[in-house]
């Protein structure tokens, strides 16, 4: 998760929503950390608009989605 960190910390528009949302998406899998890092150690100069394009291109982004009306209800 360290190097998670680093990597996000090294992209030029990145900010604390951005960090927050990536790190609860890859503690859910296992797998999603080692394909995030995979992305970000084959890529340079990413934004943050280019790590979220590819997080939720990924087959299971939406596996852990509860919608609006199930969130706010409870």
């Amino acid at each position: 998760m360290n190097e998670l960190l680093h990597k996000l910390g090294t992209i030029s528009d990145v900010y604390p929503d951005f960090v927050i949302g990536v790190l609860v998406y890859v503690k859910k899998k296992k797998n999603r950390l080692d394909i995030m890092l995979d992305y970000l150690n084959s890529n340079d100069n990413l934004t943050s608009s280019d790590v979220l394009e590819f997080m939720l291109s990924q087959p299971d982004f939406r596996e852990d989605n509860v919608g609006l009306k199930e969130a706010v209800t409870g």
